[in-house]
Parts: structure tokens; C-alpha cells; sequence
């Protein structure tokens, strides 16, 4: 990506996350930039080892959950306050 650049993702993300009711929200991300911008908007974020980032790693980023990968998460949707399966 060239200098000054966003990418599409962090820009849809930004502008979709101008409600009140931020805090509602949960934010899965793969690396710490997802979490960072997740906390920043006051989010809930839930980390994914998929990304090449090691679990510290999220967890300084903010992570309140982390899992392996998207079926990790899906069995433990009640840790997140969700209704499990």
C-alpha cells in the first residue's frame, strides 16, 4: 500500500462505527490494528490467531477474547455474551 494510503477496511470501518451504540458492537480482527481501532471506537474486540499475530500480541491490542479461528469462536459464542449454539 502506498504512503497515505487506507485501506478499504479501516475506512468502511470508520464510517460505519458512528452510532451510539458503539459499545454494543463486536469487532472480530485479526491483527492489532482491527483491535486498536476497535477499542478506540469503544467496541468490544475479539482477537483471531489468523492474521500471523501471536496471542500477547492481541491482548496488549486490547482483545478481550482470542481463538484459534472462526469455529473456535462459534463454540464459544457465550464467553462473548452471545447465545452459544
Amino acid at each position: 500500500m502506498r504512503a497515505g494510503a487506507r485501506s478499504t477496511t479501516s475506512v468502511s470501518y470508520n464510517k460505519s462505527i458512528k452510532s451510539p451504540d458503539a459499545e454494543r458492537l463486536h469487532v472480530v480482527g485479526d491483527s492489532v490494528w482491527a483491535l486498536l481501532a476497535a477499542g478506540r471506537k469503544g467496541a468490544l474486540g475479539v482477537g483471531m490467531l489468523s492474521g500471523g499475530y501471536g496471542e500477547e500480541e492481541l491482548h496488549r491490542a486490547g482483545a478481550f477474547r482470542i481463538y484459534s479461528d472462526p469455529e473456535d469462536m462459534l463454540l464459544h459464542l457465550e464467553q462473548l455474551g452471545l447465545p452459544g449454539q
